[in-house]
């Protein structure tokens, strides 16, 4: 049992370091702890391991279809395939939400995070607007979210379902608390400068436009509790990326500059 608010609190430290769920390549900030003046600093922890990468939709979803009739799902699950492999070659750990054509839901994809032990969530998609001249490459992190996008069901229960995988003590609602605050304000920090990095690795390796990193409330950052980001590669309602996005050339290029942007955050001080 712990004894005093300050080890209580120090302990929470260790064991999000400890167990892993967290994985900070940078350090915490200093914490003041209750009581006397007591300042804890969390030491450097190790580099990203492993990563879930996420091919938008799938099966009976094709998702955004081009003006020819190329469809997002296929785009997606090839480039997913290809950053795979890239990845692995650097020696990381790579889990898919799917392989093949198969329909996952958006429920699913999050509960196979949660059960993971990824470091980061990286989803895959190819984008569509009704005006042709739209173009480029952008992508998303997290929103802040409200005290009722926190307290989401599928949020609560990922939660849970990450909590079952560490080696803690079960059913203390103070330290999931505490951890899950912990988690949130990891996540938010370290998923914009992920969703910097892709928007950048892509566009100029690709020589695409850059259209920024953005924030929004998409359903699979919002229910994950790990930094996260949501990649749109290209416009298929654009006719010239459209073309491009068909070619395996192009596609390989978009996975190198996504990686790209993945290992610089990696190798970040």
């Amino acid at each position: 049992m712990i004894k005093t608010k300050q080890a209580f609190y120090i302990f929470i430290f260790s064991l999000s370091l400890l167990t892993g769920c967290v994985s900070l390549r940078k350090q915490l900030p200093q914490v003041a702890l209750p009581g006397p003046e007591v300042i804890v600093q969390a030491p450097p922890v190790l580099r990203i391991h492993e990563i879930v990468i996420d091919p938008g939709h799938g099966g009976k979803d094709p998702g955004a279809r081009g003006i020819t009739g190329l469809q997002e799902k296929d785009v997606v699950l090839d480039i997913a395939k290809r950053l795979k492999q890239i990845l692995q070659d650097k020696g990381l750990k790579v889990m898919m939400t799917r392989e093949t054509d198969d329909f996952i839901s958006l429920q699913q994809r999050t509960e196979i995070v949660s059960q993971s032990k990824a470091d980061l969530f990286v989803s895959i998609h190819a984008n569509s607007s009704p005006a042709k001249n739209v173009s480029g490459v952008e992508v998303f992190s997290l929103k802040d979210l409200g005290y009722v996008e926190k307290n989401e069901t599928q949020r609560k229960a990922n939660c849970e379902l990450m909590f079952e995988t560490l080696a803690m003590k079960q059913g203390s609602k103070d330290l999931k608390i505490i951890l899950e605050d912990m988690l949130y304000s990891h996540k938010q920090a370290q998923s914009l400068i992920v969703a910097r990095n892709a928007a950048h690795g892509i566009s100029q390796e690709v020589r695409a436009q850059n259209r920024g990193y953005k924030t929004s409330h998409f359903y699979v950052l919002r229910n994950t509790l790990i930094p996260a980001v949501l990649v749109e590669v290209g416009f298929l309602s654009h006719p010239r990326e459209e073309k491009l996005l068909r070619t395996a050339s192009y596609r390989q290029r978009i996975a190198e500059g996504l990686a790209t942007g993945i290992l610089e955050y990696n190798d970040k001080d």
